[in-house]
């Protein structure tokens, strides 16, 4: 063996290390899969062992060894399942973009190889000119996927890394101006029995966030605040959900969404929507009032503005974070909102219409 071709079969060697350090890294990523399109869910669990059997299986059967050797074919062979894992989660957000690539890459591959054999069709020597154009073929197809997959792959390492809501309500966030908490539920009974754990199994994931927003809607009227909107994000671990006032929006964990029981859910949205109307109380009150600033009426909001200002998370230290009044208000109001809805998810109310 000359010495070329031994550099050339350890540099092909080298190039595995390649798919192993992205199974090392992968678990930073932690996430599940979501495909709304084909509605194709993978909890983050199941997506990680996924890739892991997935690519570990593509290392060892190596399907493309025995028709591409020289080392930059073998590094074109070992990208090709992170591209293929990096195309998945581009397709949670633009799923037509990734069908259109994958259906060019085949349709590359099909039309070459039709016109290697019909090239070769007459030939005294056909089958071993056509089993040489099927290495060329995929030879070529291989050298040029990772420019076909680059928009994907690409978008794919944006998507994994970039904070980007999965699933958003068709509703609208609003207020309905009814005065009555009780007239706002009876005229979504139909969507708020539907938290019963039977009816809530059976539900698809837009659906759910559709009946959270409905809940949201319905809270923040009561309350007399601004709208706010709830989406389904995957956010770090043990957060279950966020508000951000900026942007009016709170983020339900997509995990929880997916897994979690309608009162988990429940409780998690009634939380962070106390959350929300702690931040519009303090913005509504006039700081420079002398009233504001001594009464003891005011004793709460000013307790509020202070922790909002000074906010001490579960991650910088639990116990402080916990024993917060904004977080104890906040559980407090979850698990008494809570009791009330759930009178009528299990059909304990009067209907006075």
């Amino acid at each position: 063996m000359t010495t070329e071709k031994v550099a050339n079969k350890t540099t092909s060697s080298f190039w595995v290390f390649v798919p192993l350090l992205f199974l090392w890294a992968y678990p930073l990523y932690n996430k599940g899969l979501y495909i709304p399109t084909i509605n194709l869910h993978l909890g983050a669990f199941e997506f990680l062992q996924f890739v892991h059997v997935f690519i570990v299986l593509w290392i060892f059967y190596d399907p493309f060894k025995n028709c591409c050797k020289k080392p930059s074919q073998r590094l074109t062979i070992h990208l090709l399942p992170m591209e293929i894992v990096l195309l998945l989660i581009f397709a949670q957000y633009h799923f037509t973009i990734a069908a259109i690539t994958i259906i060019l890459l085949v349709a590359l591959a099909v039309s070459l190889y039709i016109l290697a054999r019909t090239a070769n069709k007459n030939s005294d020597v056909a089958h071993q000119r056509n089993k040489r154009s099927r290495r060329a073929v995929v030879c070529f197809v291989l050298t040029v996927s990772p420019f076909l997959l680059a928009i994907t792959t690409i978008g794919g390492v944006y998507y994994s890394v970039a904070n980007i809501p999965l699933i958003r309500p068709s509703l609208q966030s609003s207020n309905e101006f009814i005065q009555e908490n009780n007239s706002l539920v009876m005229a979504h009974i139909d969507n708020v029995t539907q938290f019963d754990d039977a009816a809530w199994d059976k539900l698809g994931l837009n659906k759910r966030i559709d009946l959270l927003q409905t809940v949201l809607n319905i809270e923040t009227t009561y309350l007399g605040m601004h709208p706010v909107t709830i989406v389904s994000n995957k956010l770090d671990n043990n957060t279950l959900g966020q508000y951000s006032h900026d942007s009016k929006i709170i983020d339900i964990d997509f995990e929880r969404l997916t897994s979690a029981s309608p009162e988990e859910c429940l409780k998690t949205l009634l939380h962070e929507v106390r959350h929300a109307y702690q931040y519009y109380v303090v913005e509504m009150l006039d700081w420079n009032s002398t009233d504001v600033q001594t009464e003891y009426f005011y004793k709460e909001a000013r307790r509020w503005k202070f922790e909002l200002e000074n906010y001490i998370s579960g991650r910088d230290c639990f116990e402080t974070y916990y024993n917060q009044s904004i977080e104890w208000d906040a559980r407090m109001y979850a698990e008494i909102e809570y009791i009330t809805y759930k009178q009528y998810i299990d059909g304990n109310f009067c209907d006075d219409n």
